[in-house]
C-alpha cells in the first residue's frame, strides 16, 4: 500500500539523476487507497490514521526517481472509412521532472513492519566513486551546437614553418659538447632522449638514442609533441587553444621588443566546441553507461555503513528478458515495449546486445527480442483515401519500422559523447629565448598536440560501436552485404547512398529526423495505382537503404577511433616519420568522418605517413612501419586506401632498391618492382591538394620548377615517387606514374598494363561495395568557395595535372643541365617515355618546354607524329619542321616543306622567302647525296593541313630538276632583295605603295622584276644580273648596259681636254646619259665631275671588279664583254693619261679585271687581241705610241701573271684542287711552249717598230720582257 512520511530532514544528497533524503520521523502514518490501487506510490494527505505513537531509532530514507515513462498521445487519424481511430505506432511525449517517491528500504529491516532504517541519525549520504568513467563526463557535457555554429566549416589546418633548424655557434661538428659542471652545454644523449620523449608521450618514457644530424651540422627536429592531458579528462583541453587566450610568451615578447621570428600560430578554438555545456537529456539516453553496480549510494549512521543501489530501466529489462521464457510471447517484454515505446526498448535491446557485461543469453535475447517486436516498414496513407479506393504510390509516406528507429536512438547515443568535439587541439610551441641551451636547435619548442580521447576512453567507446558494427553484419546481412537496389556494382552506385538527402554524409541530427519524419516517395512514373506488394517492396527496399547507410556511418566511426589509436601509438615511435597533426586541428569527429574536407584532412595525414624518403626515416624501413601499413590497411581501410597501401609498397621496394649495389640484378628488380606498385598507385591519387602540396595562386601561375619543389616539400607522394624512381634510374617508371596520376585530373587515360602494375590486394571482412569507397575520382574541379586542406586559393584538377606535368617537366630539365652522360641517357629515356604518351595536351606542353628551356635539340630528336603536327598546324614553326625532318633524314619533305613557306601567298617577309629557298635548296640537295645509292626515294606530300599524308616516289632526275628549279629561283630572289635594299636606301627612288609591298614581301617573276623594276630605276648592275640567271644571251643589250655604267660613272664632266670631249660624246651615243654634258673648259653650275682629276678611276674600277665577280665566274661570261671592256677602259686610261702627262700612267683596266678574278690567260688573249687589230699599223700610217702601250700593258699582265704564280709555287699543280689559280693556268699556257714563243715574238714585235719610235722607254720595255720570261722559267726549274 502506499505510504506517506513526514519528518525533518536529518541530511540530503542529489547526483547521478536521484534525489536523496534522510527523514527524521516523529510518527507514521498510513493512507487507506480509496481508489483500491494497491500499487501506487502516490499517496495524498487525506485520511490519514496513526499507526503507532512510539519514537522510531532511526531515519526514513526517500528517494526521489527521475520520470522515464513514455506517455501515448490521443492524435486521432482517419481510417480508409473515414471513421477516426487512433494511429498502430502513438507518438510519446517527453520525459521529465519526479515521477516515482520511493521510501527506503521498501522493506522492514529485521522482520518488523518498521520501514525506518535502524542506526540512529544519518550522519552523510554519498555516491560510490568507484568505476567512474570519464566516458560520462562527455557524454553529460554535450550540447548539440546550434546551426550557426555548425556552419563555420572547418579550422583552418596549424601548418608549422619549414623546418629550417640553426646551425650550432659552438662546433661545426656534428658532435655536441659533454657538460661538465655549471657549464651551459647539452649532453648528445639526453637532448636525443628529450626529442624522442616529446614525441611519445607518457607512455614511451625517457628514451635513449642518437642524435640525428643532416649533411648541414643541423641538430635533430620535433614539430609535434603529445600531451599527457587530453579532453575526456576533468579538466578537459588546456586554455591555451581557446579564442581569448593570449600566451605568456606573446607578453613578455612585446615588453622585451624581441622577436625571433613570427611563429606560426594555431587557429584558437571556440568556447562551444572546447568546452560545451551540459545537455538536458532523458535519464534514458545516459543508462547505457552506467553498467550494475555504477549507481550505488553509501549512508553512514551509528549503525555502520549502508548501502543502496539503484537498479536503471536497462538492467530491470534485462532481468526480464532472462527470466522470460518467450520473448516474442512474454507479458512483462510486452509491458515495457507499451510502457515506454518500442522504438525505445528497441534500443535498449541493442545496447544489451552490445554491452561488454551482457552474456552471451543476454545478447541473443535481446537480438531476438528486438527483431519480434521491432515491426515491419510500411508505407503510410497522407490523407484520406480515394472515392474508389485507388492510391498512387505518390500518396503513401514512407514509415521506418521500430527496429530501425531503436537503432537510430541508441547509435546516436553512442555517438553523443564524442561527436561535435575536437579530435586534436593543436597549440604552437613558444619561441625559445636567446640564451636558453635549445636555442642552438630550435626557434621554438615543438606544437603541443591535445587529444580528445585517451586510451581507455577510446577503448570504452569502439567497444559498443564494434559489437553494433558485427550484430548488423550478422542480424542485417541482405542489407549489409550489398547496396540494396543498387542495379550494378559501379562506383556510382556504391557512393548513392551516402549522397542522399545532399547533407555529405549522415549525422546524429539527420539521423534521428529520419527515425522521425516520413518520406515522401515523389516519382513521376509512379502515377498507377499501388498494390499492398507493391507498397510493401517499397518500404522494405527503402529500409534496407536507410539501414545501408546507418552501417556505412557506423563502419567509418569504427574505423576512425580504429585510426586515431593508431596514429597516436605510430607518432611516440622514434622509427616512424612524425605525424601531422596539425591536419586535424580543431576538427570534430562529425566532421572527420562526414565531410569530404575531412577526408581530404586524412588522406593528406596518411600521405605523409606512407610517402616515405630519406628525411621521414632515420633508420629505413623497419618492422614497425610494416606494421602500421598492415593495421591500417586491416582496421582503417576506409580511410588508409588502395593509394595509401601501394604508395607505402612501392617506397618500400624502393628503399630496398637503394640499399643494393648499382651492378646488382636486384637492384633493378627491386626498382622495376617499386615502379609497378607506384603505377597501380597513381591510380587512385584523386586528390588534387594531396598531389600539389601547395596553392598555386590564381593571379601568377608558377612555372614548372616552383611547382615540382613546392610539391616535393609539401611531400606530394607524386613528388616523392618521381624522386625515388629517379633516383634508381627508372625513367619509365616516373613518365608512366606521373601520366597516370594526371589523368585523374582530366589528362588522357592511360590504358592499364597488367605486366608494369600490381593490382589491389583484398582485405579480409571487406565488402565488394568498400573497395574504393570515399576515394572515388571527383566529378570536377572544386568549386571557388569550396574549402581545401590549406587556406588561401584554391587548389583544383587542373593544378594538380599541371603539377604532374611539371614534375616531369622538371626532371627533363635537370637532367639535360648536367655534364655526366649518363644523366644525359636519364634524360632521353625520360623524354621517349613521355613523348609516347596519348595525351595531346601534355605532348604540347611539353614541346613548348622543350622550346622554351632552349633543348630544341632534344626536341626535334622526337620521332613522333604528333610532333610533326604540332610543328606545322600549331606552332608553325616551319624552320623547325625542316630541322625535324631533317634530322630524321627525312630530306625531301623538309625541302617541300621550305618551298611550301617560300611560295605562300601569305604575308611572309623577301628576307624569310630567300632563307626558305636557301634551305629548301640545302635539303634537296642532302637528299640527292644520300640518294646516290638508290633508284629513288620516298617523299611525303602534306594535304592542307588535316595531317593527311601521301606517299609518292621520288626519282634523282626529278631531285636533280628541283634543285636546278630553286636554284633559278633563288638567283632571282637575291636579286630582288637587291632591288628592295636600293629602293629602301635611296632617297630618290619614287615607288607605288602597291609595288614596294608586292617587292618585299612576294617573289617577282623575273620579267617583271627586269621590266618593272631594275629597267625602270635605272639599275643597270641589276639588268646584267637578270641577264645572266637567265641565260639571256643579248649582246646588244648587254654592250647598251655597260656603256651605261660606265657612263653614270664619269657624267656628265667638264675637262680641259678636246679629245677627251669627243671621246666621251661617242662613249655616250645611244645610252641613257646622251644628254648628259660634256663641258670644256669651265663648269657654271659646279655639278659635273672633273674629268682631268682622276677621282672618277677607283669608283669605276670597284664597279667593274665587283661587277666581273658576280657575272664572269658563274659559268658564262656573255654578260661581261670583256674585249670591250678593255678597249673602252684602256680608251679612258689613255685619255686620262694624255691629259695628265705629268704623273706616271697606272694600268687600272688590267688591275679591276684582276681583281674581278678573270683568268690570266683569258686576260691576255683579249689584249693580244687588241694588239694585233693593229699588226699592219706600219703600213697603214698607225700611230706607234698606241700600239707601244698595247704591248706595255701585255707586259704588266705578264709580271703580274707571273707575282701570283709564285706565290703557288711548292704545290701540286697536275691538277686537283689548285686546277684554276694562276700557277696552274701558267703551267697550262707553258707547256706546249706558246707563252714563252708569244714573249719572243712580242720583242720582236718591237723590233719591227724601229728604232725611230723606240726611245728608252721600249728599252725598258723589252728588258721587261726579257725579265718576266726568265722568271717564269725559273718558276718551272
Amino acid at each position: 500500500a502506499g505510504k506517506i512520511v513526514r519528518g525533518e530532514v536529518s541530511k540530503g544528497f542529489y547526483g547521478k539523476g536521484i534525489f536523496i533524503l534522510a527523514l527524521n520521523v516523529g510518527k507514521l502514518t498510513r493512507i487507506d487507497d480509496s481508489h483500491g490501487n494497491e500499487n501506487s506510490d502516490f499517496f495524498e494527505s487525506r485520511n490519514v490514521t496513526q499507526i503507532s505513537s512510539k519514537p522510531f531509532a532511526g531515519d526514513a530514507i526517500v528517494a526521489a526517481l527521475p520520470d522515464c515513462a513514455t506517455r501515448l498521445s490521443s492524435a486521432p487519424s482517419m481510417s480508409n472509412n473515414n471513421i477516426t481511430t487512433y494511429a498502430e505506432n502513438p507518438t510519446t511525449a517527453g520525459a521529465g521532472g519526479i515521477s516515482e517517491c520511493i521510501l527506503l528500504p521498501m522493506a522492514s529491516v529485521g522482520g518488523s513492519e518498521s520501514p525506518i532504517l535502524p542506526g540512529g541519525t544519518t550522519f552523510d549520504i554519498v555516491a560510490s566513486s568507484g568505476g567512474k568513467s570519464s566516458l560520462l563526463d562527455l557524454f553529460v557535457y554535450s550540447e548539440t551546437p546550434s546551426d550557426t555554429e555548425l556552419r563555420i566549416g572547418l579550422i583552418t589546418p596549424f601548418a608549422p614553418p619549414i623546418s629550417r633548424r640553426k646551425k650550432s655557434n659552438q662546433s661545426s661538428s656534428t658532435t655536441l659538447t659533454v657538460s661538465r659542471g655549471n657549464e651551459s652545454s647539452v649532453i648528445p644523449f639526453a637532448l636525443s632522449a628529450i626529442t624522442n620523449y616529446l614525441r611519445s608521450g607518457e607512455r614511451s618514457g625517457y628514451q635513449v638514442g642518437t642524435i640525428i644530424s643532416d649533411p648541414n651540422d643541423f641538430g635533430p627536429s620535433v614539430t609535434y609533441r603529445v600531451s599527457r592531458r587530453h579532453g575526456c579528462d576533468s579538466k578537459g583541453f588546456s586554455d591555451s587553444a581557446a579564442e581569448c587566450f593570449q600566451s605568456r610568451h606573446v607578453v613578455n615578447r612585446s615588453r622585451s621588443g624581441k622577436s625571433r621570428g613570427d611563429v606560426a600560430k594555431s587557429s584558437r578554438l571556440p568556447s562551444w566546441l572546447l568546452r560545451p555545456l551540459a545537455a538536458p537529456l532523458n535519464p534514458k539516453a545516459t543508462q547505457h553507461l552506467l553498467p550494475p553496480g555504477s549507481r550505488t549510494l553509501l549512508l553512514l549512521n551509528a549503525g555502520g555503513l549502508h548501502f543502496f543501489q539503484q537498479t536503471s530501466l536497462l538492467n530491470n529489462f534485462a532481468s526480464v528478458l532472462l527470466r522470460a521464457k518467450d520473448v516474442a510471447k512474454d507479458t512483462l517484454v510486452q509491458n515495457f515495449f507499451t510502457s515506454y515505446g518500442h522504438a525505445e526498448v528497441c534500443a535498449m535491446c541493442f545496447a544489451l546486445a552490445t554491452s561488454s557485461s551482457s552474456s552471451d543469453l543476454l545478447k541473443h535475447r535481446a537480438g531476438q527480442t528486438a527483431l519480434c517486436h521491432g515491426h515491419q516498414p510500411c508505407m503510410k496513407l497522407n490523407g484520406p483515401s480515394s472515392i474508389d479506393g485507388n492510391q498512387t504510390i505518390s500518396s503513401y509516406t514512407f514509415q521506418s519500422s521500430f527496429l530501425y528507429e531503436g537503432m537510430v536512438k541508441y547509435f546516436s547515443r553512442l555517438l553523443r559523447p564524442f561527436w561535435y568535439k575536437p579530435a586534436v587541439v593543436v597549440t604552437e610551441g613558444r619561441p625559445i629565448c636567446g640564451d636558453s641551451i635549445y636555442s642552438n636547435y630550435y626557434q621554438s619548442l615543438p606544437a603541443k598536440v591535445e587529444l580528445l580521447l585517451n586510451d581507455a576512453s577510446l577503448d570504452e567507446i569502439r567497444q559498443p560501436l564494434v559489437s553494433l558494427q558485427n550484430l548488423m553484419k550478422r542480424d542485417f546481412k541482405p542489407a549489409v552485404k550489398s547496396i540494396p537496389g543498387a542495379s550494378s556494382k559501379s562506383s556510382t552506385d556504391a557512393m548513392e547512398i551516402d549522397e542522399d538527402g545532399n547533407s555529405g554524409g549522415l549525422i546524429t541530427s539527420a539521423l534521428q529526423r529520419k527515425s522521425r519524419e516520413a518520406r515522401r516517395i515523389d516519382n513521376a512514373y509512379h502515377t498507377h495505382s499501388a498494390t499492398a506488394k507493391e507498397l510493401m517492396t517499397i518500404a522494405r527496399q527503402t529500409e534496407d537503404r536507410n539501414m545501408h547507410a546507418l552501417y556505412r556511418l557506423l563502419s567509418r566511426c569504427v574505423q576512425m577511433l580504429n585510426l586515431m589509436s593508431c596514429l597516436k601509438h605510430a607518432h611516440a615511435n622514434p622509427s616512424l616519420p612524425e605525424i601531422q597533426w596539425g591536419l586535424l586541428h580543431g576538427l570534430t569527429f562529425s566532421q572527420l568522418i562526414t565531410s569530404e574536407d575531412g577526408q581530404q584532412r586524412v588522406d593528406a595525414l596518411l600521405n605523409g605517413v606512407v610517402s616515405l624518403d630519406e628525411k621521414s626515416l632515420t633508420s629505413g624501413f623497419s618492422t614497425d612501419a610494416d606494421s602500421l601499413a598492415n593495421t591500417l590497411s586491416r582496421q582503417c581501410y576506409l580511410f588508409f586506401s588502395a593509394s595509401s597501401r601501394l604508395t607505402y609498397s612501392g617506397f618500400r621496394y624502393a628503399w630496398d632498391a637503394r640499399s643494393m649495389p648499382l651492378s646488382s640484378p636486384r637492384r633493378s628488380e627491386f626498382a622495376n618492382q617499386a615502379a609497378s606498385y607506384f603505377r597501380a598507385a597513381a591510380r587512385h591519387w584523386y586528390n588534387p591538394t594531396i598531389i600539389v602540396g601547395r596553392l598555386f595562386s590564381k593571379e601568377t601561375m608558377v612555372n614548372f620548377e616552383d611547382a615540382a619543389e613546392s610539391a616535393m616539400d609539401a611531400r606530394s607522394p607524386l613528388a616523392l615517387a618521381a624522386k625515388a624512381l629517379m633516383e634508381l634510374g627508372n625513367a619509365k617508371g616516373v613518365a608512366d606514374v606521373c601520366l597516370i596520376c594526371a589523368s585523374n585530373f582530366g589528362g588522357a587515360k592511360v590504358p592499364r598494363d597488367e605486366s608494369k602494375e600490381f593490382g589491389e590486394s583484398f582485405i579480409k571482412d571487406m565488402f565488394d561495395w568498400e573497395r574504393g569507397l570515399y576515394h572515388q575520382p571527383q566529378g570536377g574541379e572544386k568549386s571557388s568557395d569550396s574549402k581545401v586542406i590549406v587556406t588561401g586559393f584554391d587548389v583544383t584538377a587542373s593544378d594538380a595535372k599541371q603539377t604532374c606535368h611539371s614534375i616531369l617537366f622538371f626532371y627533363i630539365s635537370k637532367l639535360l643541365g648536367s655534364d655526366e652522360s649518363l644523366n644525359h641517357k636519364l634524360a632521353d629515356e625520360l623524354v621517349a617515355a613521355c613523348a609516347s604518351s596519348s595525351d595531346a595536351d601534355f605532348l604540347r606542353s611539353m614541346y613548348e618546354h622543350l622550346l622554351n628551356t632552349n633543348q630544341t635539340d632534344t626536341l626535334l630528336r622526337i620521332d613522333s607524329s604528333s610532333l610533326e603536327t604540332w610543328l606545322e598546324t600549331e606552332k608553325r614553326d616551319y624552320d623547325l619542321l625542316r630541322r625535324y625532318y631533317s634530322f630524321h633524314n627525312r630530306n625531301v619533305l623538309a625541302g617541300e616543306i621550305m618551298m611550301k613557306q617560300a611560295e605562300s601567298e601569305e604575308n611572309v617577309h623577301l628576307k624569310e622567302r630567300i632563307q626558305c629557298l636557301t634551305r629548301a635548296m640545302d635539303s634537296f640537295s642532302a637528299a640527292l647525296q644520300t640518294s646516290h645509292s638508290r633508284i629513288a626515294v620516298t617523299r611525303r606530300f602534306i594535304q592542307g593541313r588535316d595531317g593527311f599524308f601521301d606517299d609518292q616516289k621520288v626519282s634523282l632526275s626529278d631531285l636533280n630538276s628541283r634543285i636546278h628549279s630553286i636554284q633559278e629561283k633563288l638567283d632571282i630572289a637575291k636579286i630582288q632583295q637587291r632591288v628592295l635594299n636600293i629602293v629602301e636606301l635611296s632617297e630618290n627612288v619614287d615607288l607605288e605603295p602597291a609595288k614596294s609591298d608586292c617587292l618585299a614581301y612576294s617573289l617577282v617573276n623575273v620579267s617583271d622584276l627586269y621590266n618593272e623594276y631594275a629597267s625602270v630605276l635605272n639599275l643597270f648592275d641589276i639588268c646584267l644580273l637578270i641577264i645572266e640567271t637567265c641565260r639571256h644571251d643579248q649582246r646588244e643589250t648587254i654592250t647598251y648596259l655597260w656603256k651605261n655604267i660606265i657612263c653614270e660613272e664619269i657624267l656628265p664632266s667638264v675637262t680641259n681636254s678636246e679629245s677627251v670631249v669627243d671621246f666621251l660624246n661617242n662613249l655616250k651615243h645611244n645610252t641613257l646619259f646622251e644628254t648628259s654634258d660634256v663641258l670644256i673648259g669651265e663648269d657654271p653650275n659646279g655639278q659635273c665631275e672633273k674629268f682631268d682629276s682622276g677621282e672618277w678611276i677607283a669608283r669605276l674600277k670597284n664597279r667593274v671588279s665587283t661587277l666581273g665577280k658576280e657575272l664572269y665566274n658563274t659559268g658564262t661570261s656573255f654578260t661581261f664583254p670583256l674585249d670591250f671592256l678593255v678597249m673602252e677602259l684602256e680608251g679612258l686610261r689613255k685619255q686620262y693619261d694624255d691629259v695628265r702627262d705629268d704623273i706616271p700612267s697606272q694600268p687600272w683596266p688590267i688591275q679591276s679585271f684582276i681583281e674581278a678574278e678573270i683568268p690570266f690567260s683569258v686576260l691576255l688573249e683579249s689584249y693580244d687581241r687588241l694588239l694585233s687589230e693593229y699588226s699592219a699599223s706600219r703600213l697603214q700610217g698607225v700611230d706607234y705610241s698606241t700600239q707601244f702601250r698595247r704591248l706595255s700593258n701585255i707586259s704588266y699582265l705578264l709580271e703580274a701573271w707571273a707575282e701570283a704564280a709564285y706565290s703557288y709555287r711548292g704545290l701540286d699543280l697536275s691538277g686537283g684542287s689548285s686546277t684554276n689559280n694562276p700557277a696552274t693556268e701558267l703551267a697550262r699556257a707553258v707547256n706546249p711552249g706558246g707563252l714563252l714563243t708569244r714573249i719572243s715574238s712580242y720583242r720582236s714585235y718591237l723590233d719591227g717598230i724601229g728604232e725611230s719610235a723606240v726611245d728608252n722607254a721600249g728599252n725598258d720595255l723589252v728588258s721587261r720582257l726579257t725579265k718576266v720570261e726568265v722568271e717564269i722559267r725559273d718558276f718551272f726549274r
